[in-house]
């Protein structure tokens, strides 16, 4: 798994109908690949960034054909 640090990058919010209406993707808001309501600008493409959070605790991550890339974002 690697790691892409963002500084400036090129976000945006595009939520899905279910967030929109306020709903939670499980029943207990846990799981490992939860959508979030962003996006960011990578390789060309705008690709969703998910998130895998237990506990209290999450991270973020987009995926990249079937690999996991750990984002983290500086604003």
């Amino acid at each position: 798994m690697s790691a892409l640090y963002f500084a400036g990058a090129q976000v945006k919010r595009e939520p899905l109908e279910w967030q929109k209406m306020g709903l939670n993707y499980t029943a207990s808001g846990y799981g490992s690949k939860i959508p979030t309501q962003y996006k960011i600008f990578h390789d060309e493409k705008w690709r969703r960034v998910y998130c895998c959070i237990y506990s209290n605790i999450g991270s973020l991550y987009v995926m990249q054909g079937r690999e996991k890339t750990i984002v983290n974002i500086e604003f």
